[in-house]
């Protein structure tokens, strides 16, 4: 609020029109002033401010609160005296033009902070993804596309055509100027929409960098062309981030829980710990459903006791899905706690804690963990200080992807069908609400046998290399400066094979700078995979590494200086880096 006041003189026809206007805000002593003291405080400064006007003349006030004075408006007396003015009450509702002007919103109670303008330029490598008018772009290249333009009349003319090729275009459909495959549309020979596609559904934060088979489940839902699986595989597996940040598949047999029966009866607990503080907080409580695998992510503290982790608990599991039958948690302090157990005996849940030294009966958690881990690598920046914020979205893209086990979603698993996760106004393959009821128990049915035949089958061996194939080199032992481990980079590299000592050892070709011994275990490389077709723009580049085993960036060139009270600061554009990435450094750097 602030001080709001109009200056009016009555014309010739009986009304008042406005000469001037005043609008100022409070300082801090007279935000604390009652609403009394505020109405006269208005008016001393109105007369203050148009003393020249009003200094001797005869002015009647009028403002909205009938209270009466007291003895706190003797100190402006003296201000007051060589003025003669009357004052009226005049009720609030009556009073629209000076509330105007007491309620600017620069003159709120809120300390703007301190801004630093940036060079626009800084900004060229933002893209907004879903901004792309995809259904417009795919009916404008549909006539293009010489292989559909037959199907297309053919399908517009179904009436028209002999049964024997009726029958076989009954797949197709003309709806909404666009072809349709089995209730999804059909994407004409156009690289630049395809491309588009493919990149909204992996490289979207909201879809997570996910795998192949969950990316083109993803794509799938909505889009159709000739070869798409194809694609979208070679698409994924020639993904740098993916490559980058994404750790070893686990080949060690596991010892799993018995197979659950419904949601959230059966539930698995674990934390992933030791994370930069981001919010406040420096650790994250997954929480799994063993059956439908939906996930919660909660940021929280390491140092959650056990009264707290079932104050989270409450908070912000059982309120959406009552109590589960039986849970798995770790052997650790939080979990076995004599509290814990005391809460679950009192609510009828009976605790599975894993095996000693061995977490893999609760593996639903710790793959979960290393999905977790990879999608916060890949998106967030380099001081990792904000991963709370990529919790929501990382929670939803999780729910939102097939799980290998049940070879469904979350989101499908439990209620039935998928959410809207884009700008797409279509409706694709929706359900028939009358059916909704009878087909759970089917999807719960499908979950219970894909769960059954997931666990029977075998791990894949591992890779083999040759001399020239370039590799990832897993980055565990290589020290570098950013706060968390968990959060880092998985791999370095590529690095290209330059000798095969045995079938467990190669060596590589090691830059000048990163002095360490250039033969490694196959356990400690990964395949690398170049992108050659979609000639998308790629990860930024590697560090170099010191022989101290610390990272160090190419400078491309210096963009601008700035003198500060500390120093002489440099804006330093990195080499292969784009321009959001300049940071400031000082000179003698």
């Amino acid at each position: 609020m602030a001080i709001g006041a109009i200056l009016s003189q009555r014309g010739e026809d009986g009304y008042l029109h406005p000469v001037a206007y005043l609008s100022k805000s409070y300082n801090n002593a007279q935000r604390n002033y009652d609403t009394a003291n505020k109405e006269l405080l208005a008016i001393v400064e109105s007369l203050k401010h148009w003393r020249i006007y009003l200094e001797g003349t005869i002015l009647p006030k009028r403002w909205k609160n009938a209270e009466t004075f007291n003895r706190r408006h003797a100190r402006w007396h003296m201000e007051l005296a060589s003025f003669n003015f009357e004052i009226h009450y005049r009720p609030g509702k009556m009073s629209n033009k000076p509330d105007a002007l007491s309620r600017r919103h620069d003159h709120e109670d809120i300390p703007n902070p301190q801004q630093i303008m940036i060079n626009a330029e800084r900004f060229k490598g933002f893209k907004a993804n879903m901004e792309i008018d995809i259904i417009s772009m795919i009916r404008e290249s549909l006539s293009d596309d010489e292989s559909l333009t037959t199907l297309i009349e053919s399908t517009k003319k179904k009436e028209d055509l002999p049964p024997s090729i009726r029958k076989q275009s009954d797949k197709y459909k003309w709806k909404e100027d666009l072809l349709w495959y089995e209730g999804r549309i059909v994407i004409p020979e156009n690289k630049e929409i395809r491309l588009a596609i493919l990149e909204m559904h992996h490289d979207n934060p909201i879809a997570g960098h996910q795998g192949q088979a969950r990316t083109l489940e993803l794509i799938s839902r909505r889009y159709y062309w000739p070869a798409m699986k194809q694609q979208v595989n070679r698409f994924v597996e020639t993904c740098e981030i993916c490559q980058r940040s994404k750790g070893h598949k686990q080949y060690a047999p596991q010892k799993p829980l018995p197979i659950p029966q419904k949601p959230w009866e059966d539930i698995a607990y674990d934390f992933i710990v030791k994370l930069p503080e981001s919010q406040g907080m420096d650790s994250i409580l997954v929480v799994i459903d063993c059956f439908s695998r939906q996930a919660h992510f909660i940021p929280c503290l390491e140092s959650t006791n056990a009264e707290g982790v079932a104050d989270l608990f409450i908070k912000e599991i059982w309120k959406l899905h009552g109590l589960p039958k039986t849970t798995v948690s770790d052997r650790g302090p939080t979990f076995n706690s004599q509290f814990l157990k005391a809460l679950y005996a009192k609510l009828g849940i009976n605790p599975k804690f894993s095996t000693a030294f061995h977490t893999e009966t609760d593996g639903i958690t710790e793959r979960n963990n290393q999905w977790l881990e990879g999608f916060l690598r890949s998106f967030c920046n380099y001081k990792q200080d904000h991963w709370v914020r990529w919790l929501p979205i990382a929670e939803f893209c999780h729910n939102n992807q097939v799980n290998s086990a049940t070879g469904k979603t979350a989101f499908e698993t439990i209620y039935g069908l998928h959410p809207r996760w884009d700008l797409v106004d279509l409706e694709v393959n929706a359900p028939n609400a009358a059916d909704m009821a009878d087909s759970m128990q089917e999807i719960w049915d499908e979950v219970i046998a894909s769960m059954e035949f997931h666990r029977s089958q075998e791990d894949t061996p591992k890779h083999e290399y040759k001399v020239g194939d370039k590799v990832w080199l897993v980055g565990q032992n290589i020290t570098t400066r950013r706060p968390s481990k968990k959060l880092d980079n998985k791999k370095l590299g590529p690095f290209v094979i330059s000798e095969k000592i045995s079938s467990h050892a190669y060596r590589l070709e090691l830059p000048k700078t990163m002095r360490t011994h250039n033969v490694f275990h196959i356990n400690l490389l990964a395949p690398f995979t170049e992108d050659k077709d979609f000639h998308r723009r790629q990860a930024r580049p590697p560090p170099i590494v010191t022989e101290e085993r610390e990272e160090e960036y190419e400078v491309d060139h210096v963009v601008a200086w700035e003198q500060r009270k500390n120093g002489l600061y440099y804006q330093i554009r990195w080499k292969g880096y784009d321009p959001i990435e300049d940071t400031m450094e000082r000179a003698e750097k």
